[in-house]
């Protein structure tokens, strides 16, 4: 007898198997209780200058890059869950490093490239993880 699968596991499925517009369908389905997860996690955290879609979005795309082979909803959830809690860590290392000046070079980079401070971080966590994958992919090989 076969058991239906939800929603969620047929689009997750879907997006294992290639299909990119599976995740598209994907977020749109769990984007509320997304939100509320982000949203609960950036409550006790010191990051006033992050708000909970960036946060969001920046853990999305943590996930895109390299998405594991999910078992379940459950195990879905608790990788966002891991990836929105990353990213809050990682803002707050950036933040940190502004209060013992390291913050200068991310300044004299984004006004070169004409962007925000927050547009800088973002694309440096971005090639941060691409370079992390890429390495990875070499250890393995």
């Amino acid at each position: 007898m076969a058991t239906a699968q939800s929603p969620l596991t047929v689009l997750l499925r879907a997006w294992q198997a290639g299909d990119h517009a599976a995740f598209a369908q994907l977020v749109k389905l769990v984007h509320a209780e997304l939100q509320r997860m982000a949203a609960s996690r950036l409550r006790g955290a010191e990051t006033p200058s992050l708000a909970v879609g960036d946060l969001l979005n920046d853990a999305l795309l943590k996930v895109m890059q390299a998405p594991p082979e999910w078992q379940n909803r459950g195990h879905f959830f608790a990788t966002l869950s891991l990836a929105i809690r990353s990213v809050l860590v990682d803002h707050a290392r950036a933040h940190q490093s502004g209060k013992r000046g390291g913050g200068l070079q991310r300044d004299d980079i984004a006004q070169v490239l004409g962007l925000s401070l927050a547009t800088v971080d973002r694309e440096l966590r971005f090639a941060r993880a691409w370079l992390s994958a890429q390495l990875k992919r070499e250890i393995e090989a």
